[in-house]
């Protein structure tokens, strides 16, 4: 449902924009980038339940990779709620031996935090649209490194966090610009096209994602305390049986070339 449903059904707006962003709206523009956001979670979250379900059918148990990170209140949660098994792996192999010697040197911390973030990104291919993308995201542990800022109290956000929400979802919005665009001259270039407030040309086609994303922003919402999103098993049987029947139905009428996951590239 994930890969089908969300990731392709707004992969095809995703490369639509991206390959015509100078002629489109401000508008467009901005629903593109905020498609792909959807696209890359979909894909490759998708691709993790697909692997974790096959995997429980051999009675094996995978380690989980997405734990709702649309949701988090900072950029520090968000690395640790978004692909875990990477970013769990260069923690303990890449930031803990760098840091553990200079703990209490806040400086070096945050330098630790930054040549991890930048092997990360250095990880996902030898571009410096990749390494910005997401090695410089460790300038938002700065407030927690420095001023000993607190954050999460709550293990679970609720309705109080939605500004925190947002406001983070934002961030990693813009700073996925340079994660999709193909340099870094086309990525402020698409920058440049979303603020210039333009909103003609429309499409009607444009807004067709967002009748997908709105209902899947909903139920991640109300299981964002269960383990996997979709959580039906303490539904009864007749309407759980019901809800897989209407999925199956969505995907095969949504299902159109089979696509390759993104997360195949790297």
């Amino acid at each position: 449902v994930m890969k089908v449903v969300i990731a392709d059904t707004c992969g095809k707006q995703v490369d639509y924009v991206y390959s015509n962003f100078s002629n489109l709206s401000s508008v467009y523009v901005f629903l593109g980038q905020f498609y792909f956001l959807f696209q890359l979670y979909g894909d490759f979250a998708g691709y993790s339940l697909i692997a974790i379900g096959v995997a429980k059918l051999f009675g094996f148990n995978l380690s989980k990779n997405f734990s709702y990170p649309f949701f988090s209140r900072s950029i520090p949660e968000f690395w640790t709620k978004w692909h875990m098994t990477l970013t769990n792996w260069f923690t303990d192999y890449v930031f803990t031996p760098i840091v553990k010697k200079n703990i209490k040197n806040r400086k070096f911390v945050f330098l630790s935090y930054l040549i991890t973030l930048c092997l990360i990104g250095f990880w996902h291919g030898p571009k410096w649209t990749l390494i910005f993308a997401i090695g410089f995201t460790a300038f938002y542990f700065i407030p927690r490194i420095f001023f000993n800022v607190k954050v999460n109290s709550r293990k679970k956000p609720n309705l109080r966090d939605i500004p925190s929400i947002i406001k983070v979802f934002l961030i990693v919005f813009f700073h996925l610009i340079f994660f999709r665009a193909v340099d870094m001259s086309s990525s402020f270039q698409f920058l440049k096209k979303i603020f210039e407030f333009s909103i003609y040309p429309l499409s009607y086609d444009m807004f067709y994602p967002l009748a997908l994303l709105f209902p899947f922003i909903i139920i991640e919402w109300n299981t964002r305390t269960e383990v996997h999103p979709l959580g039906l098993e303490k539904l009864p049987k007749f309407f759980r049986w019901m809800i897989y029947l209407f999925l199956t139905y969505l995907v095969f009428q949504l299902l159109d070339t089979p696509k390759p996951y993104i997360y195949f590239q790297f």
